[in-house]
């Protein structure tokens, strides 16, 4: 059963989550929210809108992958070791296995990408809440129960591109064009970002659970300031310095975009996000003091951690710079960009640490 607004009524009524009067009401209402699953808002009289989410085709890896964010949702409302990440997703209602259709509270909020694009100077604590969100996650104690009864939803695998660095970009990704190619030949031209990637690719350690696709679209901002995540299709039993890179990553491309701006090599749009350094550095900072204060780090145990966090932050810049390639068809002046902020990571952490972050 494909959900649509005439049996979505019929669905929600079967799972308990209304009363056949609230269907009748004129503040009942059904909103297609367009994307790659089927999903809908339902607002209700009673102002507790709900969330629907489903695959639009039933294809081994998207239910997969839905059943796997619905297990994490699962587990917030009903185990209680897990009871802490129900302040850091949306409220759980139901999940239907057979018709694949997960559904959770609404939360009245806007991305954060959208949210810091009109409010960027006002912001003050959005860099330390996502560091105790993520620190939440991390919880050591966590794996186990997923490894004993969900393992079949959690594979602990390990992310695409460090099994392209390990075998030196010579395969793993889709070269049937001369973009992607010249991309290839571009990383491969220079022996030392492959042999420094190379490195970082045996660095891989599981031990926590992992959100693996931390980015500003998949983070909620409510009108109160208060964040939370979505998006857990990609979650799994792995390295949390995938999740802390995620946050480097995500501000460098956005000072990145900034930089470009600024030297007029980028077509400035309102749909981009812009950092300045300044700006980046002081999000940065509080993020990363945040979260070593939660983890209990001693000096050598941060710097260890921010240079191993920079390591994993430069293979996401190079994934990225394919993704970006692909869609785009070109190898522009910002895939340059960020492929040398890679390089530079790896070849001069030290000047990275001390001159553009300014730790």
């Amino acid at each position: 059963m494909l959900l649509n607004p005439l049996n979505i009524p019929y669905f929600l009524f079967n799972e308990n989550l209304i009363a056949p009067e609230e269907v009748v009401c004129k503040d009942f209402t059904i909103h297609n929210n367009h994307s790659r699953n089927n999903n809908f808002i339902i607002n209700k009289y009673e102002n507790d809108p709900l969330f629907i989410k489903q695959v639009k085709t039933y294809e081994a890896e998207k239910i997969h992958t839905l059943s796997r964010e619905a297990t994490c949702y699962w587990l917030a409302c009903n185990n209680p070791e897990f009871h802490s990440w129900k302040t850091i997703m949306p409220e759980y209602k139901t999940f239907d296995f057979n018709n694949h259709i997960l559904v959770t509270a609404f939360y009245p909020s806007s991305s954060l990408y959208d949210h810091l694009k009109n409010h960027l100077q006002s912001e003050l604590n959005i860099s330390n809440q996502i560091a105790n969100i993520l620190h939440e996650c991390h919880n050591p104690r966590l794996p186990k129960i997923l490894q004993e009864q969900y393992a079949q939803y959690f594979p602990s695998e390990i992310p695409f591109v460090f099994k392209m660095a390990a075998d030196h970009f010579r395969s793993g990704w889709r070269q049937n064009d001369a973009h992607t190619r010249e991309l290839f030949d571009l990383i491969q031209s220079d022996p030392d970002y492959i042999l420094n990637m190379e490195k970082i690719s045996h660095q891989w350690e599981t031990s926590t659970i992992i959100h693996a696709d931390i980015k500003f679209q998949n983070l909620l901002i409510d009108p109160k300031g208060q964040i939370k995540i979505i998006d857990w299709e990609t979650c799994d039993i792995g390295d949390p310095t995938w999740d802390l890179a995620a946050v480097f990553h995500m501000y460098f491309l956005a000072w990145t975009n900034g930089a470009l701006q600024s030297n007029h090599k980028r077509e400035t749009s309102s749909s981009i996000l812009t950092f300045t350094e300044s700006y980046m550095q002081n999000q940065l900072h509080e993020f990363w003091n945040t979260y070593g204060a939660c983890a209990g780090w001693n000096e050598d145990q941060t710097d260890l951690m921010l240079r191993k966090t920079l390591s994993f932050t430069a293979l996401k810049l190079v994934h990225t710079s394919f993704e970006i390639t692909t869609q785009s068809k070109q190898v522009d002046s910002y895939v340059g960009k960020i492929l040398q902020l890679g390089l530079n990571i790896l070849k001069d952490p030290d000047s990275v640490i001390n001159e553009l972050l300014n730790f």
